[in-house]
């Protein structure tokens, strides 16, 4: 799913198969539903995660000026890999 700059995708259905969510400059996504996809982020970019990103799912492109927020949920755990 590619978001363009300024919109608002919202989704609160599981996903099924593999993919990416690609969210680009000032654009926010809204994942309602569990997902073990990837996200990517195009900088300023904005994801809100209902139910969290369930084993597998990745965060890429994470940078300064990115956000996430996961409303209701609590981080058990978070690493980071391939920083260069």
């Amino acid at each position: 799913m590619n978001q363009s700059t300024g919109w608002r995708i919202s989704s609160h259905y599981a996903t099924t198969g593999s993919g990416i969510y690609q969210i680009n400059s000032g654009a926010t996504l809204e994942i309602g539903a569990s997902t073990s996809d990837n996200v990517m982020f195009l900088h300023n970019a904005i994801l809100e995660l209902d139910k969290g990103i369930g084993e597998g799912g990745f965060l890429q492109n994470f940078s300064t000026g990115d956000s996430v927020d996961q409303i209701g949920v609590t981080v058990t755990s978070l690493s980071e890999s391939n920083k260069s």
